[in-house]
């Protein structure tokens, strides 16, 4: 019949027709992908650890899929998962706690982990006797507080006081660096330095200062370092002898480990005990011979740190020596660089 009207009725004849009935929901689907969660939910409730085992396989390879997380967050199924943190069998465990750092990459993912309590089921498995399991525990919580909302979110489930007892229980040095890392992000939440605080955060980390293992002295200076940006942090972390222990650092051949220790005693030295123990300690000589640092983060902070100890009237006598260098890095180095070294020269040689 269209076929045979003319333009303005054919518009007449779609305006007037009623508009269609919808259509049923279809039960079709392609590999029972609408009831798909719902069916393996029911198979994780089942017995047969090999079918638990292949389900949870195939959980994960939907969890690279963003779209698929976000069903299966509405779904069924993170219940079973979240059961399945606690199953005797090593295997399913650490299926599951793989499982987990899917949602991570997703808002939607992340909230949920928070709102539904799972971040505290998570870090219950930093105590899990199979490491690989532990690791995945760290990266779930690692990736989860990497934004502000995550990271506020996994402080607040009281994950800090766990990562400082680890501190002394952890054999794994592999995971070990995975929990520095972690509390170091954790430092960086409002409330992070205060909770921290409360805990033997600064004493544990000090006696890792001489650890053998180089990732694990880096990690050790640099959340003394965050700390020491705080207030009652800094005094605290003087108050239990750390300055002498970070001092120790600025030799190390590792150079970022050095930029670690120079950035914690740059930040320490605006307090007067810190200068007195640099200059009891005799560590004056090892700070000006730094000035000849290729980095030039390490020059600059070597600076700063002279800058600040040179307030002492033993140091600014001995730092006399360094003067030369000090001009020559105010015609030749970077801008930055140069106010730095100016104002160093001018602290060493103001006389009342």
């Amino acid at each position: 019949m269209e076929d045979y009207l003319e333009y303005d009725q054919l518009i007449a004849f779609h305006r007037n027709q009623e508009n269609p009935k919808e259509q049923p929901e279809s039960c079709l689907s392609f590999a029972y992908e609408t009831f798909r969660y719902d069916k393996m939910t029911k198979q994780l409730q089942s017995k047969d650890n090999i079918l638990r085992t292949k389900v949870f396989i195939e959980i994960n390879e939907d969890m690279r899929h963003l779209t698929k997380v976000v069903e299966i967050t509405r779904s069924t199924l993170p219940a079973e998962i979240r059961r399945a943190l606690k199953d005797p069998n090593h295997t399913i465990r650490e299926l599951a706690s793989r499982a987990f750092i899917g949602p991570t990459f997703v808002v939607e993912g992340q909230r949920f982990l928070i709102s539904k309590g799972i971040v505290q089921e998570i870090s219950e498995l930093f105590d899990d006797k199979v490491e690989k399991i532990r690791n995945n525990a760290y990266q779930c919580l690692l990736r989860l507080s990497t934004d502000r909302e995550g990271c506020e979110g996994v402080l607040e489930a009281g994950v800090i006081e766990k990562l400082v007892d680890k501190l002394i229980s952890e054999k794994s040095e592999k995971i070990m660096t995975l929990t520095m890392y972690l509390l170091k992000q954790l430092l960086q939440a409002e409330q992070g330095p205060l909770r921290v605080l409360q805990t033997a955060f600064i004493s544990r980390t000090k006696n890792l200062l001489g650890s053998s293992n180089v990732e694990i002295r880096r990690l050790s200076a640099e959340n003394l370092a965050c700390l020491s940006f705080t207030y009652p942090g800094k005094v605290q972390i003087i108050d239990h002898d750390c300055v002498d222990s970070l001092a120790g650092l600025i030799s190390d051949p590792d150079t970022e480990i050095r930029a670690a220790a120079l950035l914690a005693l740059a930040s320490l030295s605006i307090e007067k005990p810190a200068k007195v123990e640099l200059v009891e300690g005799q560590h004056l000589v090892k700070i000006m011979e730094l000035l000849n640092e290729d980095d030039i983060q390490n020059r600059l902070n070597t600076i700063q740190l002279i800058a600040n100890v040179a307030e002492h009237p033993i140091a600014k006598m001995e730092f006399m020596q360094c003067l030369d260098k000090l001009r020559d890095i105010t015609e030749e180095d970077e801008e930055l660089v140069r106010r730095f070294a100016e104002k160093a020269i001018s602290v060493i040689t103001w006389k009342p």
